[in-house]
């Protein structure tokens, strides 16, 4: 019975109680996230050409026309997008860029996510 005692989590009496509970496992939870980033590394991002070597195809230029005849991206002014249904996915991040001569540029890279996404639909993963 003592054991089941020390074991039972306690139910906050008062609201202070609860806050604190609460600012203590908002805490928490920041700190494993922030970890789990770290080891994840969710910050990353990958060019067509790593995820290609990755999956055994030759090239970037081989990947992103399978993903466009599997109807996820298409291109659009020398740079390769997600169709709608994609978009909004977290699968890639577009970076934007302007050479010296003031030409704006895309860069279309993938995500952690969107890294996994090619991984598990080419069967690599």
């Amino acid at each position: 019975i003592e054991l089941e005692k020390q074991q039972k989590p306690k139910t906050p009496q008062t609201y202070l109680e609860a806050l604190e509970e609460l600012v203590a496992i908002t805490k928490e939870k920041e700190r494993l996230q922030s970890l789990n980033n770290a080891l994840c590394h969710v910050t990353k991002t990958y060019i067509a050409s790593e995820l290609a070597k990755e999956i055994g195809l030759k090239s970037a230029k081989e990947l992103n026309k399978k993903l466009h005849e599997k109807g996820i991206q298409f291109k659009q002014n020398d740079t390769w997008l997600p169709y709608a249904k994609y978009s909004n996915l977290g699968l890639y991040d577009i970076k934007q860029g302007v050479t010296s001569n003031g030409h704006v540029y895309y860069n279309s890279q993938f995500t952690q996510k969107g890294r996994q996404f090619v991984l598990a639909l080419f069967g690599a993963e």
